[in-house]
């Protein structure tokens, strides 16, 4: 495609891709805020490398749950370099028949704040690639901690690394991630303290989180 101004396709619902292969590259460069692929049935894919790669404007891109990718070996660089993706749910994902590791997979993904994972997903570099997943942040920030956090259990916090390590195909359980908010945020205002006035500090705090 190669294209940032094509943002819709018509019919994009009623697409056929039972027999496909081959998805390398398809939509690549495409101006999608929202990419909803539900329909896709892939029961035939093999090749989905770059899939979804350099796409400067998607946010979300949603799976059905006949997006089967049990028989994918390429997997390198689907979503790299798509800067305001911000949602993935890859629960449904089978990453057992993946051949050619997952080098580059999210690299450049930099925005990437919810995250679902299910026991087949294995983001574990491949012991001859040079490159990994290229997962990146949570960034430790005013607003973040630097850790994920399980949206349905606030104890289980994870750095990046600790996150790949127990999707490593190790049969995990399905959880959804989100970048975890910093704990320590104050929020101030200005006062202004006239000649003889008592002033006490906890005047000036709106919130203390």
């Amino acid at each position: 495609i190669y294209t940032s101004s094509l943002k819709t396709v018509i019919g994009l619902d009623k697409f056929n891709t039972e027999k496909v292969t081959r998805m390398f590259n398809m939509f690549c460069g495409a101006g999608f805020t929202v990419l909803d692929i539900s329909n896709f049935s892939s029961a035939s894919l093999v090749d989905m490398g770059a899939m979804f790669a350099v796409m400067p404007n998607v946010t979300n891109i949603i799976f059905g749950s006949q997006f089967d990718t049990k028989r994918v070996e390429e997997f390198r660089l689907a979503f790299a370099y798509s800067p305001k993706l911000e949602t993935l749910d890859l629960s449904g994902f089978d990453m057992t028949s993946n051949k050619n590791g997952i080098a580059g997979m999210f690299f450049g993904a930099i925005n990437l704040k919810k995250l679902t994972l299910g026991p087949h997903v294995n983001l574990a570099k491949f012991p001859d690639e040079l490159s990994p997943s290229g997962l990146s942040g949570p960034y430790l920030s005013e607003k973040y901690s630097g850790r994920w956090v399980n949206l349905d259990d606030p104890n289980d916090t994870l750095s990046t690394q600790e996150l790949i390590a127990r999707y490593s195909g190790n049969g995990a359980a399905m959880a959804t991630y989100i970048w975890e908010a910093n704990r320590a945020i104050i929020d101030l205002h200005d006062v202004t303290i006239d000649a003889g006035d008592d002033w006490n500090w906890s005047h000036s705090i709106d919130g203390l989180v």
